[in-house]
């Protein structure tokens, strides 16, 4: 009678790309599987699937996914359809919209959140403060 449906987890063996530690890229990061970054990245991330932050993983973008699992430190907003996890190992400085939002104790967020059902959660606009990273 009360039966919501849950939130799919994250699926460490469903990532399809892999960003191995001490690579650094700069750009635009596309696709429609799943993606773990544990170097470097500055740009923006737009994943179709989910994206994992590994602990040693430095992120200076603005990320958009259908779900987000962070460890590492991330600058710049994030935008997920559904659920954004803050390990107790992560440092987020930058707005996050999701529709569920896990913080575990230890876990910095410097940002406004925003939660709503799903479908509810727009991508943040670049003109919002928060909307633009700075490196």
């Amino acid at each position: 009678m009360f039966s919501r449906e849950k939130e799919k987890p994250i699926d460490p063996g469903k990532i399809s790309t892999v960003l191995g530690a001490g690579t650094c890229v700069e750009g635009a990061l596309t696709g429609d599987g799943s993606v773990r970054i544990d170097g470097f990245l500055k740009g923006s991330i737009d994943i179709a699937g989910d994206v994992v932050i590994a602990e040693k993983a430095k992120v200076q973008a603005r990320i958009c996914a259908r779900a987000v699992k962070a460890a590492g430190t991330i600058q710049g907003d994030i935008c997920s359809a559904g659920l954004v996890e803050l390990e107790a190992t992560a440092v987020v400085h930058g707005d996050v919209r999701c529709t569920h939002l896990v913080v575990d104790k230890g876990a910095v967020l410097n940002g406004s959140t925003k939660m709503g059902n799903e479908g509810s959660t727009d991508e943040i606009p670049e003109d919002e403060p928060g909307g633009e990273t700075q490196a």
